[in-house]
Formats: C-alpha cells, sequence, structure tokens
C-alpha cells in the first residue's frame, strides 16, 4: 500500500497521551495518529460536526458518557453482525427453524447453552 508523510503539530498534553496510548498498545504513535484520522475522516460529515460541537477536549464528563454511548452502541452492532455470520454459516433447513423460532424460545436455548457452558468447566 502506498503511503503519504503528513506533519502534524500536537499541544503537549495531546503529545503525551498519544505516546501514552501507542506505548500501552505497542504501537507506534505514527500509526495511532494515522488510524485516528482514517476513523474520524470515515465518519459522516454531520457526525464529524456534532462530535465537535460537543467540545469533547474541554468536557471530560461529557466525554465519558460519550464514551459510554459508543461502547453499548458498538457492542449492538458487533452481536448483528455476528449473528449475520451464524445466519449465514447455517444449513439452511436449521435457519429456516432458528428463524421460526419465538423470542422465549430463542431466551431458554441461551439460558441452557449457559448452563451446559457452566456445567463443563
Amino acid at each position: 500500500m502506498s503511503t503519504k508523510t503528513l506533519s502534524a503539530s500536537l499541544e503537549t498534553g495531546l503529545y503525551q497521551r498519544t505516546r501514552k496510548v501507542a506505548r500501552q498498545e505497542g504501537r507506534k504513535q505514527s500509526a495511532l495518529v494515522a488510524e485516528a484520522l482514517s476513523l474520524y475522516t470515515g465518519l459522516p460529515p454531520d457526525l464529524r460536526q456534532l462530535i465537535r460541537d460537543l467540545g469533547l477536549p474541554s468536557s471530560p464528563s461529557v466525554a465519558e458518557q460519550l464514551a459510554t454511548r459508543l461502547r453499548s452502541a458498538v457492542i449492538e452492532l458487533r452481536w448483528q453482525r455476528l449473528q449475520e455470520q451464524i445466519r449465514d454459516a447455517m444449513d439452511p433447513a436449521v435457519r429456516a427453524r432458528f428463524e421460526a423460532m419465538t423470542a422465549q424460545e430463542n431466551d431458554s436455548l441461551a439460558e441452557e447453552a449457559v448452563r451446559s457452558t457452566r456445567a463443563t468447566k
């Protein structure tokens, strides 16, 4: 993959946080910054504006609230994708039976799976 070099000036606090996170993740600062830019520029313009409007650098409590909600949204999205992958990998006959199950039947099946897993430990 072809790359280009970008130079950026960071205020001391942001530089130190970037350095700390890179060290924690065993990565280079440049890789961390590149990923951050990729994530940011991948967002729709309206969402980038909404995030800027929150003033996160000067509002730690707002940043924590946003982080909590983002974690929940990411977990929900991961769960939906996992369910899609499971459905796609299933035998069509089994998938049809599974999709015909009620929510109560799904809950019972999940509870039984948890009980079975716990019993084997």
